[in-house]
């Protein structure tokens, strides 16, 4: 068994995900008509999911209006494309048993996506039979709830820029706080260019004066 990561979730409140398949006893509605006892692939990148993500929640109503002493079942099975699981092999049920009666259930299931797209299959049976032509009505409406995508760690660089920034505007606030050093830094620069610029001082000779005696220069040798 291995596990698909995800650490991104986008949600929709539960009842207000775009619609991705409407398929019953009916051709009329968007999105269109799916037959039942065929797969479908359903592409959601038009809905706003990347290419990229990893699973969809899709939730939706199930409905039998059951006009019938037969047993009604209503299946849904999803699978991510290129998979081989069975139809036969749902995760969405509804039952009905008593004529004049049905069901109305609220059901949720959570399918892997390649490329943005999984594939989807109904069935609707009567006695343990395909349904055909029977008084019965089914009808599924599937919105899409939550998607998944995984980004690998640093990829999502808003939270430090944004922290960088804030960093920046401190800063920048600070340094226009201090106190205005220039006319100081400027009055210095000038003191040195002058002192670079000026001549060197006049020197004076050194005078040596010989007394009219003379003088007398005595060489003493050291005791070794």
């Amino acid at each position: 068994m291995s596990w698909n990561e995800s650490n991104r979730i986008f949600n929709h409140d539960q009842h207000s995900g775009p619609t991705v398949v409407f398929a019953g006893d009916t051709t009329s509605g968007s999105p269109p008509h799916y037959a039942p006892d065929v797969w479908h692939t359903i592409d959601l990148k038009p809905l706003g999911v990347t290419a990229d993500a990893k699973f969809a929640e899709i939730t939706g109503f199930l409905i039998i209006t059951d006009l019938g002493s037969e047993i009604d079942n209503l299946t849904a099975t999803f699978r991510p494309p290129g998979s081989t699981l069975n139809e036969g092999n749902y995760q969405m049920q509804a039952i009905s048993v008593w004529s004049g009666g049905g069901e109305r259930q609220v059901q949720s299931v959570t399918v892997a996506l390649v490329n943005g797209c999984f594939e989807f299959y109904w069935k609707k049976q009567v006695g343990g039979v395909l349904e055909n032509g029977h008084p019965s009505s089914f009808l599924l409406n599937l919105w899409l709830s939550k998607w998944g995508r995984y980004e690998p760690a640093g990829s999502d660089q808003s939270a430090a820029i944004a922290a960088l920034q804030s960093d920046i505007a401190t800063l920048q606030s600070i340094v226009a706080a201090l106190p205005d050093h220039a006319p100081a830094i400027s009055s210095l620069q000038d003191r040195v260019a002058a002192l670079e610029t000026a001549p060197p001082p006049p020197s004076s000779p050194t005078v040596i004066t010989v007394p009219p005696e003379g003088i007398t220069v005595q060489f003493v040798q050291a005791q070794s």
